[in-house]
């Protein structure tokens, strides 16, 4: 058995090596070292106030992320929302069970035919099932610019893999909720009399 777990753990090692690597230079930190994302989207249909509702009405629809509106305002052209996906990664570590969820922040400016999404990955929420005597689990947050692989001082293994594969889950959900943003705002309408 002694000689097992090692390997399990090299495996966990090149497997995050290689999600990592299909997703190497598609991220960065912006100015204020945060992990941000950003979609522009021109010549949209419709003034400011058409967009907003769009972008309002999209936030209330995602199903797949528990979203709450922080501040809007429809004549200054902002909305910015706090949002939690659970579950985006599971795995075990260190021989523990972990289920992590990401949390992020939207920001969204809107002018005129123009529509600016700024998605940040702010928190990973570790939920590790046998860290307390009792069953329950032990809850563990962790700034996501503090974690591997955008903090590449970590020492652990497990960290790195446990860190970098839920990175590499919550890397992909972002791009898709931008994806869903777009496609969104950009679909037409139709008409309710056909």
């Amino acid at each position: 058995m002694a000689c097992l777990i090692p390997l399990i753990l090299m495996g966990q090692n090149s497997k995050t090596k290689k999600l990592l690597s299909e997703i190497e230079g598609e991220w960065k930190l912006n100015e204020n070292d945060e992990l941000a994302y950003q979609i522009i989207i021109d010549s949209l249909p419709g003034n400011k106030e058409d967009n907003y509702l769009k972008v309002k009405s999209f936030l209330a629809d995602l199903n797949d992320a528990d979203m709450i509106v922080l501040d809007d305002n429809k004549e200054d052209g902002f909305v910015i929302a706090k949002g939690v996906h659970k579950d985006v990664f599971k795995g075990v570590f260190n021989m523990e069970w972990s289920n992590f969820d990401v949390m992020f922040t939207i920001k969204v400016n809107l002018k005129n035919h123009r529509v600016r999404m700024i998605c940040r990955l702010d928190k990973y929420v570790n939920n590790m099932s046998s860290g307390n005597l009792d069953g329950s689990a032990l809850i563990v947050e962790a700034n996501v610019v503090e974690e591997y692989p955008v903090n590449k001082d970590v020492r652990w293994g497990f960290q790195k893999n446990s860190y970098g594969q839920t990175f590499y889950h919550s890397h992909l959900y972002i791009n898709s909720l931008m994806g869903k943003f777009e496609r969104s705002l950009t679909k037409i309408q139709q008409d309710s009399d056909w």
